[in-house]
């Protein structure tokens, strides 16, 4: 069931998702959708530095690892 709120004339739609101050909520405050966007962008960074790996030296593929994906979990 879709809800709207009426605000002085201007309608107000509900959303399943919505993004504030860079977190995603769903309609119920739960975290499960932020945190699954967030595992898919650095799965996604992962895979990269895997195809870039044969090109760079272990510190430097461990400082972008630190930097690109530890940074966000930490």
């Amino acid at each position: 069931m879709e809800a709207s709120l009426t605000i002085k004339d201007h309608i107000v739609e509900s959303n399943e998702v919505v993004k504030l101050l860079g977190v995603n909520l769903d309609k119920n405050l739960n975290f499960a959708y932020h945190v699954n966007e967030i595992c898919k962008k650095k799965e996604r960074q992962i895979n990269f530095l895997k195809r870039l790996s044969k090109f760079l030296n272990f510190k430097t593929r461990l400082a972008i690892f630190n930097s690109f994906v530890l940074s966000h979990f930490n």
